[in-house]
This record gives structure tokens, sequence and C-alpha cells, in this order.
């Protein structure tokens, strides 16, 4: 790699690899810097470091083996080059038999030549999947087929930072021995199912979770809220252990796992309670699409699949109620590893579920503070993330001062405390709090003056201004994430002695292809009630370019009236 600008000196000068030390070996072959008149420095010994995951005094890692080598390149400038040679050989297949590789190559680096090579026997029945990327089998030769790829981007694309995964739409090459993801899913299956076996200990620990449940749904619920509550979420990734979980007692005995250890103890529970469920491979990146070829390092999370109930579960996510998933998992490809149907999905997201409400009195003082006293409502994700923030602040005996800390994010200053909200244990939808602040200074009276319609208050609510986020970002040329939603926004400002109301805004109606937005604003006397409602319909979790245009379109409008204030004197 070359240097080309100064800014590139701390990305270029040090280079790590990582890897599981029982499943690879990793050797250096070659280190050095060449400075732009050809001098050649080799990287000394003492400019390799390496940081290791290990147990006391020998002893086998609990949760990971990940070792990392890293080479610091001495003496390295702009129009010099580094150069790295390294050999990493894996000892082991992840499943037995096959072998799978994935590489995307990024159109937003310059490439003057990338090449990617692979030779096999020909007894291993590999195919390849290239796209963007010129060349493919070479020859059969003494028993092994050779396959070579190039590739040169000499001008860099710009970034679409709001556009899914590059593996959905950059160059990439695939290889892969699988026939179908009907064979990847089963390789795993082959290995999890033993570890999902229903033990004495399973059986009883079922039967104290779940023993006077009144049917298979309220069972499932109470063993998934058990698993989610008492079992943290640690990475397994020691060699084969990447792919295979835990036993269901080294899980219990530890009260931690991974999404492997979480959805095998989930499915060995129900399988106690006659409810039959399997494991569901699924992206929980920002990759929406499967190549025709099958590839392990596009599955990265494993949930699992209640049939009966038609229903997805993930048991790392704590705070997801049962029936939902995360948001980074709805709307995905999955591969259900027993039962196995093609073109399988998690359910997308419903935005009818995902809504926020929010009430407010407010009070405009003749010195231009403002009294508050705010109720808010939020289902769907917008109460998960309600459940999380709650949960945090349940952990301080300063919980007020986040109030006046969230003052202080819309650039002001006040005071505050919690009414009421709902215990943090809880993550049932929807979450409900109140809140009574004082703000400093809110409004420049005397005036004229304009206040913007406001509570003062920034992260407690869902503003229908959240909803405008076409509005942030360049028209796409890639397919990016959207989902929807509903808000609404309801304010009662009250000018006290000494302030009065001279002007409100007019009432608007917008309606766009994939959205609805209103607000009305009654006067009566030296009070105003607001009302605002955004209803966003965006289909799907994945959105092609042409709908920008709708999107952007809408939102200018509702931009507007956002902005909207009263004016005060």
């Amino acid at each position: 790699m070359e240097l080309l600008d100064k800014k590139g000196v701390d990305g270029l000068n040090t280079q790590s690899i990582s890897y599981s030390n029982s499943l690879n070996d990793l050797k250096f072959t070659a280190a050095y810097t060449t400075k732009k008149n050809g001098k050649r420095i080799d990287v000394p010994k003492g400019n390799y470091q390496v940081e290791s995951n290990t147990g006391e005094d020998g002893a086998s890692p609990f949760i990971s083996d990940i070792k990392t080598k890293t080479v610091i390149f001495p003496d390295v400038d702009v129009g010099d080059k580094i150069t790295l040679k390294y050999d990493l050989i894996q000892k082991e297949a992840l499943f037995p038999g096959h072998f799978t590789y994935a590489e995307t190559v990024s159109p937003y680096y310059i490439n003057e030549g990338y090449e990617i090579s692979v030779t096999a026997p020909e007894s291993l029945p590999i195919r390849t999947e290239a796209r963007g990327i010129e060349g493919g089998e070479k020859e059969k030769k003494n028993g092994k087929r050779h396959w070579s790829w190039k590739l040169s981007n000499k001008i860099i694309q710009k970034p679409e930072y709001s556009a899914v995964s590059l593996f959905d739409y950059g160059p990439r090459l695939i290889v892969s021995t699988f026939k179908n993801y009907e064979e990847l899913a089963t390789a795993y299956e082959v290995r999890a199912k033993p570890k999902a076996a229903v033990t004495e200990r399973i059986k009883k620990l079922a039967e104290e979770i779940a023993g006077k449940a009144k049917d298979e749904r309220e069972t499932a619920e109470l063993l998934y809220d058990w698993v989610a509550k008492n079992i943290a979420y640690a990475g397994n990734c020691i060699g084969i252990g990447s792919v295979v979980p835990h036993d269901t007692d080294h899980i219990l005995d530890n009260k931690l796992g991974d999404c492997k250890d979480h959805t095998a103890l989930l499915e060995a529970l129900l399988a106690a309670r006659g409810i039959e469920s399997n494991g569901a491979l699924v992206n929980s990146d920002n990759s929406y699409t499967l190549p025709e070829l099958p590839v392990v390092s596009q599955f990265d999370h494993v949930i699992n699949y209640i049939p009966k109930l038609n229903l997805f579960a993930d048991s790392t996510s704590e705070i997801t109620p049962f029936g939902m998933l995360p948001a980074s998992e709805e709307g995905k490809p999955v591969l259900l590893t027993s039962g196995y149907k093609e073109n399988t999905r998690t359910p997308p997201t419903d935005n009818k579920l995902h809504t926020g409400s929010m009430k407010a009195d407010i009070t405009i003082n003749k010195d231009g503070s403002a009294d508050v006293v705010m109720k808010s409502s939020m289902s769907g994700k917008n109460a998960i993330g309600a459940h999380e923030f709650f949960k945090r602040v349940e952990m301080t005996p300063y919980k007020n001062d986040i109030i006046k800390k969230s003052i202080r994010m819309v650039g002001l200053n006040g005071t505050g405390e919690y009414l009421r909200y709902d215990p943090p244990s809880g993550n049932k939808s929807p979450y409900t709090f109140e809140l009574k602040y004082h703000v400093e200074e809110a409004v420049s009276l005397p005036g004229p003056t304009g206040m913007v319609l406001r509570p003062f208050i920034a992260y407690h609510y869902v503003p229908a201004g959240s909803f405008l986020g076409s509005l942030g970002i360049d028209k796409p040329k890639q397919d990016f994430p959207c989902t929807g939603g509903g808000a609404v926004e309801e304010m009662v400002i009250a000018a006290g002695d000494g302030v009065e109301i001279i002007a409100v805004p007019k009432d608007v109606h917008i309606t766009g292809k994939y959205g609805q937005y209103d607000a009305t604003y009654k006067r009566e006397g030296n009070k105003i009630s607001i009302r605002k409602e955004m209803v966003d319909n965006t289909p799907g979790n994945v959105c092609t370019p042409d709908k920008y245009q709708d999107f952007y379109d809408f939102e200018s409008q509702v931009a507007k009236d956002i902005k909207a204030q009263i004016i005060l004197q």
C-alpha cells in the first residue's frame, strides 16, 4: 500500500491481523517499508506485537482465543509504500468437508492491482461466483484446479453511508462447496442439535419457569424471558466454537453464552415443554440479500424459530419483548436449520407497532423561562430504546441530572425531576413516563419574539421531525435501509402573566406517497393547543433509489411546518 496523503500515516504504518489461535496459524513472511527513493527498510523484530486471549497458567480461554498480531512499519511518509506478506493457515474446517470464502472489494479505495487466486483438488466440488471482478477458472493440472480474478480501481467512488451493506451491491467474489443453502443449514444443525439435548436439569428448570403456563405461547414467552434476563451475552470465538454451541450445563453453570448458546438453551427448554423449535441463521449487519452460492460468512447470528407460533425470537436482546426482533434482524433472509424452507425471511418492520406520543403543558413566564410537565409514551422499537435508557437511569443516583443534560442538548439550561417511569425490569410495550422541569431563558422576552414549538428537551420523546431522514442524505444510487412508524405531539402552551401570544401558524395537512402529516393550531385566549401527527408508511426494510424523491418531496414540505413558530411579546 502506498501513502498518498500525510493524513493517512496513522492508518498505514500499523497493520493488524486477528485470528482464532486454536483454529489458525499465522506466519509473517515479509514486512518492510519502501521509501520513494527505492530504499527498503525491513521491520525490526521489536516492531512486531502480539496480543492473546488466554487462560491463566496455560489454561484454555473460556470465551475467546482471538490472537492479534500487529506490525509497526518504520519511517512511513508520503510517497512511501509498505509491503506485508503472511500465511494464514486454517487447521480445521468449520464444517467438515466444506469450504466457503467471500471477499468484497471496496470501490472507495484506489486499487492499482487486486488479485485473488484459488487452488483446490479436483475432487473438491468448488463453485465460484464473481461480480465486478474479472477472471475465473484458468487450468486443471496435476489433479488440481486453479482460478484467478483481478480488479483495478483507479477512481475512488463517493461512499454512500446510508446504503445497505457493500456486500449487497459492490464487487465481490464467493467460493463455496455447498450445493445449496439447505446443505449449509443441515451442516450447522448436525453440530448444534446435540447441544440442545433435553437433560434432567433442563426438564426441571423448564418446569420451574413455565410449569403454570396456560398455553404454548405463554410457555414460550416465560422461557424466552428467563433466558434473556438470566443468561448474559458473551462472544464465543474459540476454534470451531464459532459455529458450535456449548453444552447447556456449561451455559447454565456460567450464566452466559453467545447467540448459539442462547439458541441451544432456549431450544432445549422449549423441547422440555413439548414445543418444537430450531435455529435460524441470519445476518445482523446491513445486508438484506443472499448470493446464489451459499457462504458461511453471510450469517453472523443465530436466533430461534418456533414453527407452531410462526415466531422468531432472539434472547440475546434482553430488552426486546417476546414476539419482536431487534431492528437489525427484521426483514432479513434466514436459514432454518431444520425444517428448511427456501426464501424464508424474518417479518419486516410493522410500522404500526413503532409509535410515540407526547403531551406537554408549557407555561411561558414573563422572564422568558418556561415550566413544563411532559408525559411521553412509546411503543415498539421506540419503547425498547426507552427501556434501555431508563435501565441506565435507574443505576445512577443522579437521575435528575440527566434531565438537566437533556435540556442542555438543545442549547438551554434548566432543571427537573422524573415524576414517574415504568420499572426498568419490564420489557413490554408501551413505555410511559412523566417529567417536570423548568427551563431558563427558553424564549427571548420581552418580544416580539418567535418560539419554536418544542418541549425544550432532547431524547425524551419521539418527535414528528425524527422521520425526516431523507433530507440529510444525497440522492442515493444504491438501496438503503428504511422503516416507518408514527408520532403524535400535543402541546398546550399558555402565556403567563405579562406575556401575550400575538400570532400562531396556520393548520397544515400534507399527503405523500408513503406518509401523512397533519398539524393543527387552536388558539383560545392567551393559550394555544397544538397537535402534530406524522404517519410514515414506508414499506419493508429496504428502499430502492427511485423511492427517494417521493420521500424527499414529502419531507421537504413537512420540514417547513416543523420549524413553525408562535410569536410572543
